[in-house]
């Protein structure tokens, strides 16, 4: 994580070289100088810093300033790209990342290695599902495909149209219960319910409920 964070900002640097103060603001909070500087350090003997100028005199000594050499941190982020060809499923295309920052391809990584062991263990789905169903299969999260970047991602690695997802009309804002509606009393009981799957999966039990109604609520919209 922290290797992550400050390769993120090597990325980004505009400048050549970077302060040791500016690195230790970006990890500052719940991280132990001696791993920070053990990530330093590393990232020193990957050739991807180089010492410039002073030391700050610690047990585990840090210089005050370091080169970035950018082209090492290409070659790093090309190399685990080449890879990742030879381990993740034959499917998953990677392509697109070689033209990418390399920043789109470490925050696409993990949701990539999400899908990798979902196709190793499953294969591609031979039945459809809704958008938050396959999401929620697929990393574990329901609104990833739609609000997330799922649907972009999976755009990249070239595997959307084989993800056989379906994408269901919005359902009328009521649906009512002709069999209670027969025998209605003077009160009812109305089911109010926030997601469009769920909606269209309890549409055909409505009629063996004692439920007047079925409400899709769209989210936090019913409050509105």
């Amino acid at each position: 994580m922290v290797e992550s964070i400050i390769r993120s900002l090597l990325q980004g640097a505009r400048k050549k070289t970077i302060s040791l103060s500016e690195l230790e603001r970006a990890v500052e909070g719940g991280t132990s100088y001696e791993e920070f500087a053990g990530v330093v350090n590393e990232l020193v003997k990957q050739g991807i810093l180089v010492p410039k100028s002073g030391s700050n005199h610690k047990p585990v000594a840090l210089a005050l300033s370091y080169r970035i050499i950018q082209s090492k941190l290409s070659a790093d982020h090309l190399q685990e790209i080449e890879n990742c060809h030879f381990t993740l499923h034959p499917l998953i295309k990677l392509d697109v990342y070689y033209n990418l920052p390399s920043d789109e391809w470490e925050n696409d990584l993990p949701y990539i290695q999400h899908i990798n062991r979902f196709l190793k263990e499953q294969g591609l789905p031979d039945d459809e599902a809704t958008a938050p169903e396959r999401s929620y299969a697929l990393v574990g999260d329901e609104k990833w495909i739609d609000e997330k970047g799922g649907k972009k991602l999976l755009e990249r690695v070239g595997i959307w149209s084989a993800m056989n997802i379906v994408y269901l009309p919005d359902p009328l804002m009521l649906a009512v219960n002709q069999l209670q509606h027969a025998q209605r009393d003077e009160t009812g009981l109305h089911l109010v319910v926030e997601n469009k799957a769920t909606f269209h999966a309890l549409l055909e039990y409505l009629p063996d409920t004692m439920f007047y109604s079925l409400i899709y609520g769209a989210g936090w919209k019913i409050t509105a």
